[in-house]
This record gives structure tokens, sequence and C-alpha cells, in this order.
């Protein structure tokens, strides 16, 4: 299922539901005078709004183009209209009930906390959006091609709301190189670059910018497995935002639909994939596709495996949740060697990455030795099913 959107091209809808709701409430508190609530009207206003200020001020602080902008107009013009509307509400909370001072002070700090909540709204939303060269949303939400610059020149940037998918940098000498998640210090990096023999078969779930075909040599295959018809629109066709696929020295191949099921109807057909490596990245985000991260998922993922020697990739760098005690109950029940390589979340270069295998001596790469790390087992380690995940107890 994809569609398009009809109406909103972003997720207006939700904070437009916030607005009337909150609006409807004010409201409805101001009228209330025998409610204790009445009483702390303007408080109430100034509770509300102060959050907002807050969450927009937060979101600022994360968009190096928006901040300086922000913080030096509007972030102290939003000041001065809650500290009017606290005014207001103040103001006729000291009034005799039934007054129309009363009547119009409440009424005046509702409307203005109610503008200035759907202010902040407009305003974290543009922060969000800055830059942006194309958006499109379906049934599996709103992706976004940004436009960024740092020191090493400018990029484009895939984003799925808050979190980053993928970059490639437009400079002709950097375009063909993977960053981020995927650059020279991350686990998936050190073990492409020494996984032998070539040609290698690598198989993707998550096609995001499309970065991992930059590893590829000639004879090299790597199919990708992708649900949203959208991102692979951003990496492929004869104009792309993305190049990885088409500057790829290997074979690229993409198939749109689930990954799990994919791979179910192909294990089904006979048609083993071989994959020498199989990369899982699509844990990112803030909707986790649980059922790629349990027991039978990985059994499926072992069958499409060449041999032993080959090496399941997963990728949980995640601002949310860690991800890797459920990796690690993976891993002891169908008894798996496992390294994590791990570095703390950084705004530049986050990386967090879990390598399995059935065969301890592919993974004794050098560099991944001297940078990986165990994951402890203990008794509240858990291991997913299809019966049973928990994401509330791997909360950072």
């Amino acid at each position: 299922m994809s569609g398009c959107a009809v109406v909103f091209r972003d997720l207006w809808e939700y904070p437009l539901a916030v607005m009337t709701t909150g609006a409807i409430v004010l409201l409805a508190l101001s009228r209330k005078e025998e409610s204790s609530w009445h009483r702390q009207f303007g408080w109430m206003c100034v509770a509300a709004v102060s959050a907002v200020l807050i969450v927009v001020r937060f979101v600022a602080w994360g968009s190096s183009k928006g901040a300086p902008v922000f913080s030096s107009v509007l972030y102290y013009s939003l000041i001065v209209a809650t500290a009017v509307a606290a005014g207001f509400g103040y103001f006729g909370s000291r009034q005799r009930a039934g007054s129309s001072a009363r009547w119009l002070s409440g009424r005046v700090a509702a409307t203005l906390a109610t503008a200035l909540l759907g202010f902040g709204f407009f305003v974290e939303a543009q922060l969000r959006s800055a830059g942006a060269v194309a958006r499109s949303r379906n049934f599996y939400g709103v992706v976004s091609v940004l436009r960024g610059k740092d020191r090493s020149g400018s990029y484009l940037m895939l984003r799925d709301r808050g979190t980053n998918h993928g970059m490639q940098y437009e400079q002709p000498g950097s375009a063909h190189q993977a960053f981020g998640y995927y650059g020279p210090a991350s686990g998936i990096y050190m073990l492409l670059h020494n996984h032998l023999p070539r040609p290698m078969r690598i198989g993707v779930v998550g096609l995001g910018t499309g970065s991992l075909a930059a590893f590829t040599r000639p004879g090299d295959l790597i199919r990708y497995y992708e649900i949203n018809p959208d991102v692979i629109r951003f990496s492929s066709g004869s104009h792309p935002y993305f190049t990885y696929l088409q500057d790829s020295f290997g074979t690229a191949q993409v198939e749109l639909g689930d990954a799990r099921l994919s791979l179910e109807r192909e294990a089904d057909r006979g048609q083993n994939q071989q994959f020498d490596v199989l990369v899982l990245d699509a844990f990112s985000g803030d909707a986790i596709p649980l059922h790629l991260l349990n027991l039978e998922a990985f059994q499926l993922y072992l069958g499409h495996l060449r041999s032993d020697d080959s090496v399941i990739a997963v990728h949980i760098t995640n601002r949310s949740v860690d991800l890797g005690p459920v990796v690690a109950g993976i891993a002891q029940q169908l008894h798996l060697s496992l390294v994590r390589i791990y570095r703390p979340w950084l705004r530049d270069a986050p990386w967090d990455w879990v390598m399995l295998s059935k065969n301890p001596n592919s993974l004794a790469i050098p560099e991944i030795v001297a940078a990986g790390r165990d994951i402890p087992i203990t008794d509240d380690t858990p291991l997913w099913t299809d019966d049973f995940s928990n994401l509330f107890q791997l909360l950072n």
C-alpha cells in the first residue's frame, strides 16, 4: 500500500488537532467559573505556552540554519507574547466573577495562548524542513530530501521526520564515498573492506540513500529490500537525488516490498540468495519494524546466507532504544558469535553496529577486534519472537 497525500504533504493534522483541542479546553475553562481550574486559568495559559517554547527552543538548537535567527528575533517575540497572555490571564482572575472585564480577559488570554501554540508548531515545522529540496508523503510517512553544508562541502540528506537515513556529498570527489553511519570508523565499513573473497553478494534490508552500494567492486551484487516506493524513487530513475545505485561498480538490485515477506517468498521458491553479508538497516527511526528483529526473522535470514562464514550486520543506532540486548538474545538462541562496534551518540558521526556469524573467525578482523565489545547476557536479556516483544524495557 502506498498512495499519495491529498491535503497535507506533511503531518499537519497532528498539530492542528492539538491546537483545536487546546482551544476548546481553554475556552471551556474560561466559562466554567465554579471550577477550581477557572481560578488558575491564566497560569494554565502560561504553562501551555511555556511548554511549546521549550520544545521549539530545543528544536532550534538542533538546526544550525534556523537557530541564530530564531534565537535573536522569534524566540524573544514569543516570550513577550507569553507575558502578555499571562497578564491578561492574571488580570481576569482578579476580577469579579461574571464581570465583562473577566470575560474579555479570559478570551484574550485563551486566544493568545492558542495562537502561540500554533506559531510554535509552525516554527518547529519550518526548522525541520529547512533546506528541503523534495518531500513526499504516502502510507509509510513523510520523507524529505534536505540540502545542507558543512566543512566538507554541500550534501543531500534523506530524512524521515527527525531521523536521518543517509547522505551524499555533491562534490565529484566525495560523491562516491559513504559517510555518516557507513563512514570509515563504522562497523560495516570495517567488515565490507575486509570480508573476502570477492566477488561478494550483499543483501540490505532498508535502502535509505543506497550508500552501501559505494562498497561494491566489479562482480559484486548488492540487493536491497525496501518497503517505501518514494525512498526508491529518490535513489533511482533518470534523475535521482542520490546516485549511489547508478554509480555502483557492482550490480545493484532493488526489491519493493516488506523485506521479510520478500525473503520468505524467495525461500518458498527455492531462491536462496547466498548472501556473504546481510545488512539489516531498518531500525534507526521511531517506528521499529519488530517483525524484522526477532527469532523467526533471523532463522529466515540464516537460510539466505552462503555459508557459516557469512555475516549478518545489524545497524541499531537509535536515539530512543538500545536494541543490543535483543540481538544478543537472538544470537544466544541461535548459537551465533557476536561483536558490537559502538560509539556513543554524536551529532556528526553516530553509529552502533552488531555483527553476527556462525563462524567466529569471520569476525576476527583486526579492526573489528580492536573496536569491538561483547553484549552481556543476563537473566533480563529478552528473546523476541513473533509472539512476544517489548520495546519499553529497552528505552534509553
